[in-house]
Formats: C-alpha cells, sequence, structure tokens
C-alpha cells in the first residue's frame, strides 16, 4: 500500500522502517502546504494534519485511508470523505494528559492572582493579593465528554467533586458526577463558577458561545477554551469580561494567529496562549502509537 507521511508528524528512521515491515510503500513530504511530487496524488493512505486545508482531495483518486495527527476532523473535507467510503482515524486520547493539565493550571493561575504577580515580579514590587480563590468545592462544567473532557473532569475532582459534563450524546461517566444533555447547557453555566470548553467544532456547535449565552453564566465565573476558536464569539467574550466574567483563558481563536489589534490582548482577566495546550513532552510516543496501532490494523483487515 502507497502511504503518504507528511510533515504533520516527525518521521524518525525506526517508525519509517516499522512501517515499511508491513509492507507500506513509503512517500515522505515534509511540509503539508507545499507542492507535491506528483506520485504522491496517488497514494492509497496518508497521515497528515492540514493536508486537505492546503490541497484538493479529489485529486488523490486513490485515497482509502487517512489518519490525522488532530483529535479533531473539522480540517478534512467529511461528506466527500463519507461519499468515497474513506476511513479516518484521529489522534483521539493522544492529547488529552497534557490539555487537561492545561485547564487545571489555567483555573489555577487566575485563581492565585499569577498574572499579577508576574507583572509585579518585572517591577521588583512586593504586593500581596489579598482576593485569591480556592478551587474547592467549586462547580466545574465541562462541554463536552470525550477524551480531552473525560481526563480534565479527572483532574478537576481532585479538587472538587461537583464535576460535571454537557454532551451532544450523554452517557454515565465515572469522572463526572453526572453529563447532561446540550439542551441543560445554559441551565448549567448558569450555576458552574467554571465553565471549559472541549467539544468538537461543527456546525452545530459554531458560535455557541455568543452574546446570550455568556449572558447566562454566572456572576465572576471563569471560562476557559481548550476546544476551537469557532465556538466563540470574541466580540461576546471581550465584553463578558468586562461585564461579569472572573477572567478566561483563551487558548484557540477564530483566526490563528491572533491580530495584533484584538482588544483581547489587553485584558487583565484573560490569559491567552498561541494555541499550545496541547504540547507536551510525551506526544510524540503516544502519537507514534496511535499511527502504528491504526497503520496495521487497517492493512491486515485489506488482506
Amino acid at each position: 500500500m502507497r502511504l503518504l507521511l507528511t510533515g504533520a508528524f516527525n518521521w524518525k528512521q525506526q517508525y519509517i522502517q516499522a512501517l515499511q515491515k508491513h509492507g507500506f510503500r513509503i512517500m515522505l513530504s515534509d511540509r503539508e502546504d507545499s507542492e507535491l511530487d506528483p506520485s504522491m496524488y496517488h497514494a492509497e493512505a496518508v497521515v497528515c494534519n492540514w493536508l486537505f486545508v492546503h490541497h484538493r482531495i479529489e485529486d488523490f483518486p486513490e485515497l482509502r485511508y487517512i489518519q490525522l495527527t488532530s483529535a479533531g476532523t473539522d480540517r478534512i473535507p467529511e461528506d466527500y470523505i463519507r461519499q468515497k467510503n474513506i476511513a479516518v482515524r484521529t489522534a483521539r486520547g493522544v492529547y488529552s494528559r497534557p490539555m487537561a493539565e492545561y485547564a487545571v493550571g489555567s483555573v489555577l493561575q487566575l485563581y492565585k492572582g499569577s498574572p499579577e504577580f508576574y507583572e509585579n515580579q518585572k517591577q521588583h514590587l512586593w504586593k500581596k493579593n489579598r482576593c485569591c480563590r480556592e478551587l474547592s468545592e467549586e462547580r466545574v462544567c465541562i462541554i463536552g465528554a470525550g477524551s480531552v473532557g473525560t481526563e480534565t473532569a479527572r483532574l478537576f475532582s481532585a479538587f472538587t467533586p461537583e464535576v460535571y459534563g454537557i454532551d451532544l450524546y450523554p452517557r454515565k461517566n465515572s469522572c463526572f458526577r453526572e453529563v447532561f444533555p446540550i439542551d441543560r447547557l445554559d441551565e448549567q453555566i448558569g450555576l458552574s463558577d467554571i465553565v471549559i470548553l472541549t467539544l468538537p467544532l461543527t456546525d452545530e456547535t459554531r458560535d455557541m458561545f455568543n452574546k446570550k449565552r455568556f449572558a447566562a453564566m454566572k456572576e465572576n465565573s471563569v471560562f476557559i477554551n481548550i476546544a476551537r476558536g469557532g465556538l466563540v464569539d470574541e466580540r461576546a467574550l471581550s465584553e463578558a469580561l468586562d461585564d461579569h466574567l472572573y477572567g478566561a483563558v483563551v487558548d484557540t481563536f477564530r483566526h490563528e494567529p491572533l491580530s495584533p489589534d484584538s482588544d483581547l490582548w489587553d485584558k487583565k482577566n484573560l490569559i491567552i496562549t498561541p494555541h499550545n495546550s496541547f504540547v507536551s513532552d510525551r506526544n510524540e510516543e503516544r502519537m507514534w502509537q496511535v499511527i502504528y496501532n491504526s497503520l496495521t490494523e487497517y492493512i491486515a483487515g485489506q488482506n
């Protein structure tokens, strides 16, 4: 099987050799956004992330399998893929732990006044903060009870028993006190001290957090987005930060990088990071195991 490996992953020689032992004919492209060798359009399988943002999937007529290095599927043309019966595997589970740690750490930064202390340190200023909060007994609402949401719930449960979920397809999950259906969203965010987005971007979830939804959030609550920027109306978030939110942490934006002209940069109660919540020194090992297991299972099923 002809397999196109893109720059979406760090292809060490031992990884390539392991795949070749299973009969894969390897083609390697360092970048996903550059011109491909004509032979690469005959790939039957690909490992990628942004490949089909920069190249028409219709130009890969023999494609039968896609392994994504992202957990989401919003960068591939899903309608075409279903029509052509192309198998798709994602990086589900690879980034759950670092993203969950990021969520907990971000809330603690806001609650313990870390941004203010960082600024004071730059100025050599010794100034106490008498308004720090603690997580004990806080009510946490995690919107999206998949692998990232579940791991986030598990870590927050070390601080508070009040961890609830919202999901398009609610089911019993021991990491949550309860998982509610999506039609309970406004009710639950109105009760919650911390609201965290971990769900995928779809037509149904796009602009989920608009002016009306931010208005439904509890006074002095915290908003965290480690999902996709398209879930959030950034103007509405800006207004909510000025109005009634205690603070927010945003790792993803509708257009990245975030424009230098955005007023969000100047919000003192907002922590901005550059789509970095998934980063970890252990991701490569987990990602390789996902790629290897999925590809070898797939090719075994074809023989």
